[in-house]
């Protein structure tokens, strides 16, 4: 069974905002800077980990803020699956850098105060506006699997959903060797 995909704008009418890449889409390439003084980006990762790239409006984003501890509680199992978590603050990179801090994150965070980055993965709505929360899972090669955008900040997916979708990309990877995807056992 593939993860619910049901926070996707698509369904949200005329308006948008809608994204500009698509599922089988490659990701787009940019570089930024991170609180980690480098630039980093997709290209950074390409060909050695799978990755999941979130963009956030703002450092004060509670929603936001709870996501990304939550990804950082279960690094282990994105480590599992050979990914690496690319998340984008639109907001500057002091304020990505206070946020870094704040929530002890142990990978860095990178800061697209202009947008730009962010405009190659979403058409902004009628009025310029963003979803407040946007994600994207891609295979080691840059194949996006799944899109997740939310307008509501409080509708994310689950850590459950993310992971789902890298297990796929995983037992799919001829490169990786031998795919086993674990199976539960049944109750008796």
């Amino acid at each position: 069974m593939m993860p619910d995909n049901d926070l996707d704008v698509r369904n949200q009418g005329p308006s948008g905002p809608y994204p500009k890449v698509q599922v089988g889409d490659q990701l787009p390439t940019f570089l930024l800077p991170s609180t980690a003084n480098e630039q980093i980006g997709p290209a950074t990762f390409k060909k050695r980990r799978n990755l999941v790239v979130v963009f956030f409006q703002d450092s004060s984003c509670e929603p936001c803020r709870k996501f990304l501890s939550e990804m950082i509680q279960r690094r282990d199992d994105y480590l599992d699956v050979d990914a690496e978590i690319i998340a984008v603050d639109l907001d500057s990179l002091d304020k990505a850098r206070g946020l870094a801090m704040e929530l002890n994150l142990p990978l860095p965070l990178l800061a697209d105060p202009s947008g730009e980055a962010a405009r190659q993965f979403i058409i902004p709505g009628s009025r310029g506006e963003v979803p407040k929360f946007s994600a994207f899972v891609a295979d080691r090669f840059g194949e996006i699997y799944a899109e997740y955008l939310s307008s509501d900040a409080a509708r994310l997916p689950s850590q459950d959903d993310i992971l789902g979708w890298l297990h796929l990309i995983d037992i799919q990877c001829p490169e990786c060797g031998v795919p086993e995807w674990p199976l539960e056992q049944p109750t008796v």
